[in-house]
Order: C-alpha cells, then structure tokens, then sequence
C-alpha cells in the first residue's frame, strides 16, 4: 500500500509562499540596513559641504584638509555600501554564481584591510592566524566582502586609537574567523545579524556601524553553508563578530587542488 502524498498544488502553494516569505523578511531587513546606513555618511558630507560654504576664507588649511578627508572617507563608505550592494543583487538574481576555490585566509583578511585602506588609520589592527596556514573553500570576492563588513563594522564602531583585532583559528575539518571591536556591548546578543534593528549597542538605539554588511555578510555566509554570529567579549571591552565557514582547515584535500596552479581541482 503506497503512502498518501500531498497534493501537488497544495504542497507547491505552500512551498511557494514560505520562499515568497523568506525572500521578503531578506528584502525588509535590506531596505531598513539600507536606509540606516546611507543615512550618516550622507549626514556628513553634507555637513562637511555647509561648514565650506559657510566659513569660506575663516578656515585654517588644517580644518580644510580634515574636512577633505571626512568628505573624502564617507563617500569612500557609500561607494563600499554600492559595491555591497551590487554583489547582492547579481547572487541573489543569479546573474552570478559561487566560484568554489581554495583559499588561505591570510591573503583575504590583507586584501580585505588594504580595501579599506585609511578607515582603520586611526585604529591598532592586530592579526593572529593559528596555525600559520588556514584555508577556506568559497567565493573569493563574497568571502572578502564578509571580511569587508565587519572590519568596516568594527572601524566605525571603536574609538580612534583602539584596537581591532582579526583572530583566524584552523582545525581539519573548519575555519573560524573572529573580528573584535572596542565600541559598546550589546543589549541583546539574540540574532544580532538577522536585521538592521537588532544590532543595537548599549546606549545607542542602532549600531553606528554597517547594518547593511551585516545583513548582506549573513547571506554570503549562509550561501556558503557557513554560520555567523555576535556576541559580546568576555573582557567587556566590545563585541566579537565570528563566522564558519562549511569547508575549510588547516590544509586543502590535496586531491581537490590543482599542484601547478594551486586552483581548485574541481572546477
């Protein structure tokens, strides 16, 4: 005797609603990172622009190169706001697919602070790989994109002159990376990366940092059949933002990598 089977259009409908659903909370949770992010660089420039127009000729070329600079870093920050947004759009459309590779960690936590080049000037960035060689398999861009948002999450976050720390630890089977910021704790460590609201700081109504990184970051990492996650530093001095990724280690399977050009084998 067979088993009873849904029907088709029943379970279809069902199907279909639950994806509409999801892809809408992911649109809702966008449009909120999106509006609250653009919305203080935006600030500043502006503000920057009106003390120009205002003061002109009552201003020390010191006040005009620091205003240059704040002019010149937030629109650095809308334009990686763009970037962010672009890649999103192209993964999540499927006009652009996962390039699963072999990577080493050390050069995509460099290339992701060479990135983001005078925003981490003012801060001691501190690096620490263990073991000294730690992989991950995935999208190069995607995985430095994550590494992008937090850092950039962390810059904004700490004060000038503190640290921001990038901790990676390796074992056979998994890759954990760590970023570590000096700026508030957390109210609420629950699904602090589910959406835009639910980052807020102690004392603060909303993270000062990139909502919409956040939330773009968790989507790249569940992508790559990873987790992400916050949590407040057991010293009291900031908050840790971690991911795993599904495929990574100290070393990639050797027969999976190509030994002249060091690619993925797979591909």
């Amino acid at each position: 005797m067979r088993e009873q089977q849904d029907e088709p259009g029943v379970h279809n409908d069902a199907s279909s609603s639950a994806d509409t659903s999801s892809a809408d909370d992911d649109a809702a949770a966008l449009l909120r990172a999106f509006s609250h992010d653009f919305s203080t660089p935006l600030a500043n420039i502006k503000l920057a622009a009106e003390v120009l127009t205002s003061a002109e000729g009552r201003l020390s070329s010191d006040k005009l190169v620091d205003l240059g600079e704040n002019i010149s870093t937030e629109a650095d920050r809308i334009r990686r706001m763009i970037d962010t947004l672009i890649e999103w759009s192209r993964f999540e459309t499927g006009k652009r697919e996962l390039r699963w590779e072999w990577h080493l960690v050390e050069d995509l936590v460099g290339s992701a602070i060479r990135r983001l080049g005078s925003l981490l000037d003012d801060h001691q960035v501190v690096v620490t790989i263990e073991p000294d060689l730690a992989f991950v398999r995935g999208d190069e861009v995607l995985i430095e994109t994550v590494l992008i948002n937090l850092l950039d999450n962390a810059a904004h976050c700490t004060p000038a002159g503190g640290p921001v720390e990038v901790r990676v630890c390796a074992d056979d089977q998994q890759c954990r990376v760590e970023v570590l910021d000096g700026g508030p704790r957390f109210d609420n460590e629950e699904d602090v990366l589910v959406d835009a609201r639910s980052s807020a700081r102690s004392g603060q109504t909303s993270t000062p940092g990139g909502a919409l990184g956040l939330v773009v970051s968790r989507r790249i990492v569940d992508a790559h059949d990873g987790e992400i996650w916050a949590h407040n530093r057991q010293d009291q001095t900031g908050a840790v933002f971690a991911f795993v990724l599904g495929y990574g280690g100290r070393t990639p399977p050797h027969d999976l990598v190509d030994p002249e050009t060091g690619k993925d084998a797979t591909e």
